[in-house]
């Protein structure tokens, strides 16, 4: 690490060296063929004294809210934040908020709930205030738990989300008469309302208001499908494209996951989605990086154009249940190893585009192949390698517990394999004969009769009393007796020939 002491305090550069060589015991040399402290620390160097990151890793001009938050988030979930430095970090992230600057700005008094636009309380940073700025934002200051003196803002920018819903249930960059609702910011926006709901502290009036809007905006998901597809396609192509925007189909089938209760209909929309992007790849060494979003910026009366950052969308297939060793993902994870640069991912694309380091100053030119590494890209790979690890770990622990099961079952059987059928029979009458016989014996002994003069004077008149005393005398012989042909038949005891015998009768 390169950042000068007065950024990180020696008590912070130790801490993060040690959660970082935590990582080393488990995976980072094997998979980066390095310590993950030398992986990781360009994204630490890029933190400024006040918390923001730039676009770009190590540089140091045009702070961008918006990949702070993303790289923040992922370091978080990484778990290699030392809580100081994400307290700095999320205190940038409150005070960059559109309406806190704007106090600020003409009053020097502290802040209240009182004093906030909820017109204005949203993030914005070149493009304006919008919903992808404060979807992201918030994920991240709900998500790394931030409970300082703001909270309200967090209150006053869910507000404005709502806000912003189209009628349709959807959102757009920007609310604008001429934008129409956006299945990728609908997505991002619906995740954003459902961490705000789930916060501590949130009244159940404004719960309700939440799950309006994202019941709402799961339908507009649902129903913004391609015609006949099974899939999400690319907003600015013409109509009648059949084609899959990648990205936008995994954000959907993510907050279809996470945002409603699950379904059958649900479930089957989501499964049709993975098993179309799994399709769509086949052929192709990634995911093409097509617009997710192309809509005009009333703030800034330009047009904001997006693409998805598809060498991360295995990050969400793993969060719904793909199999780490799937070729799918196997085949973004080596890619993702092999296009690391020296401090990090650019905005990596198997589609060439024109390069240009100024790229994201300008909303019309791509940020594809710029040739240098970004906050934000980097924070999302890192993401998604941890995701992986994890859910092979799983993968691990869960096959070892099947085939230590699967071993000890064959060790049961093993037990039975030099007896046959009929020795087990026999084995089984002969100690059924001798259990039987000592159940009878014992009962002459507690009764001091024998069993023979037992049942001599039952009563033969009396049906009733005979039944009930025969099923009293042979309770224990036919118990003895069922389980003995029961281990016969299935080779363990249990009680199951008495419950399809009585499936059998009844039903």
């Amino acid at each position: 690490m390169h950042a000068p002491l007065n950024i990180f305090t020696p008590t912070e550069y130790a801490e993060i060296k040690k959660l970082c060589s935590m990582r080393d015991y488990r995976f980072s040399k094997l998979f980066y063929n390095q310590p993950f402290f030398n992986v990781v620390s360009p994204l630490f160097d890029s933190i400024q004294l006040d918390g923001s990151m730039s676009l770009f890793v190590g540089k140091a001009t045009d702070k961008s809210p918006e990949a702070t938050a993303t790289a923040i988030l992922a370091l978080h979930r990484i778990n290699v934040l030392p809580k100081s430095i994400l307290i700095k970090v999320q205190d940038y992230l409150i005070n960059s908020n559109f309406e806190v600057v704007r106090l600020k700005a003409i009053s020097n008094k502290e802040i209240k709930y009182e004093d906030i636009s909820i017109e204005n309380c949203a993030w914005s940073a070149l493009e304006g205030r919008n919903v992808w700025s404060t979807s992201q934002i918030l994920w991240t200051l709900i998500g790394t738990g931030y409970d300082g003196n703001y909270m309200f803002i967090l209150d006053g920018s869910t507000e404005w989300l709502l806000g912003q819903q189209y009628k349709d249930g959807g959102w757009s960059f920007s609310a604008y008469k001429d934008n129409n609702s956006n299945v990728y910011i609908t997505a991002l926006a619906l995740n954003a309302l459902r961490l705000s709901k789930e916060r501590t502290g949130v009244s159940s009036q404004m719960q309700r208001k939440i799950q309006t809007a994202i019941v709402k905006g799961i339908k507009y998901i649902i129903d913004n499908r391609l015609p006949n597809k099974k899939y999400w396609g690319d907003p600015i192509e013409t109509k009648g494209s059949e084609e899959i925007e990648p990205t936008t189909t995994a954000i959907a089938i993510w907050a279809l996951k996470y945002c409603i209760s699950s379904s059958e209909e649900i479930n089957n929309i989501i499964k049709d989605g993975i098993i179309a992007l799994k399709q769509d790849i086949a052929d192709k060494q990634l995911w093409h990086n097509k617009v997710t979003v192309d809509q005009f910026v009333p703030d800034t009366e330009n047009n904001k154009t997006g693409h998805g950052f598809s060498l991360s969308i295995p990050m969400i297939l793993l969060r719904l249940g793909v199999d780490p060793n799937d070729e799918v993902v196997l085949k973004v994870m080596n890619l993702a190893l092999n296009a690391k640069l020296s401090n990090g991912w650019e905005f990596y694309s198997t589609v060439s585009k024109d390069k240009t380091i100024t790229g994201f100053n300008n909303p019309l030119t791509n940020y594809v192949g710029v040739g240098q590494a970004m906050t934000f890209t980097t924070g999302l790979v890192l993401w998604m390698v941890e995701e992986w690890h994890r859910a092979l770990l799983t993968e691990s622990v869960s096959s070892k517990f099947k085939n230590r099961t699967f071993e000890i079952s064959l060790a049961k059987k093993k037990l039975f394999l030099s007896v046959s059928k009929k020795q087990l029979g026999l084995l089984l009458l002969a100690s059924g004969t001798i259990s039987i016989c000592l159940y009878l014996f014992l009962l002459s002994y507690i009764f001091k009769t024998p069993i023979s003069d037992v049942v001599s004077g039952l009563n033969l008149n009396d049906f009733s009393d005979t039944l009930d005393g025969v099923v009293k005398l042979l309770f224990v012989p036919v118990i003895i007796i069922l389980l003995g042909f029961n281990f016969y038949r299935y080779g363990s005891f249990s009680f199951r020939i008495l419950r399809d015998g009585w499936r059998r009768i009844f039903y």
